[in-house]
């Protein structure tokens, strides 16, 4: 997993070895040390439970990083931050953005975490657990409008403008993960006959006497 970030980064223009070792530039590697972190819980949240088989942690570990890299995509569609990360060198703006990237590892890792009984009921678990990401993207696009360098600002505080929104990004991220929403949920009852025949094929037992879909809860009796 390490070698894959340390390939995928590049093209969102973070490198370790030309920003960070190269030409040393503070910024690029506190948001290059984000990044990894965050694809980093992707990955491990995908590993997360128990599964059929190696494709379990695959689609799990790949919808998680393929949201990341998507919202990671559209934060410098939107903005200018990857470029004053690694042209303008700006420590503060490498600290929000190394925090970005870590608040959805959190999130879309924390999605992702469960035993794996179908791609429909990993899907629904994914969005229902992984859609607080838009607004914490909705938030960090919104700030870097106010917080990109100006004439009169051409240096921001790092404390304010940097660690000060990372504490932000993280601490919602961490509440997030935590919160209420992350209690076992209903599942639809596509997903729940999905769950149920995975459970008759391999973990029925005689100790088992029934089992049925009520309004999409597998009830055992």
């Amino acid at each position: 997993m390490a070698e894959g970030g340390r390939v995928s980064l590049p093209f969102f223009g973070i490198s370790a070895e030309l920003d960070v070792v190269e030409r040393g530039n503070p910024a690029s590697m506190a948001a290059y040390t984000g990044g990894m972190i965050g694809i980093t819980l992707c990955y491990s949240g995908g590993n997360i439970g128990e599964g059929p088989g190696p494709h379990a942690v695959i689609i799990c570990a790949g919808m998680a990083s393929v949201a990341f890299f998507l919202v990671w995509f559209v934060l410098t569609a939107f903005t200018e931050i990857d470029y004053t990360v690694t042209v303008d060198r700006d420590l503060a703006t490498g600290f929000r953005l190394g925090a970005f990237l870590l608040a959805p590892g959190f999130i879309l890792g924390r999605s992702v975490v469960g035993d794996y009984y179908s791609a429909i009921a990993t899907w629904n678990d994914f969005i229902a657990h992984g859609w607080p990401v838009l607004l914490l993207l909705g938030l960090a696009i919104v700030f870097e409008f106010f917080a990109k360098l100006t004439v009169a600002r051409p240096v921001p505080s790092p404390i304010l403008y940097g660690i000060i929104p990372a504490i932000i990004y993280i601490g919602a991220a961490v509440r997030v993960i935590f919160s209420k929403r992350y209690v076992p949920k209903k599942l639809d009852e596509h997903s729940a006959i999905k769950v149920m025949d995975y459970i008759n094929e391999h973990v029925y037992t005689p100790f088992s006497s029934s089992l049925q879909v009520d309004q999409g809860i597998i009830i055992m009796n």
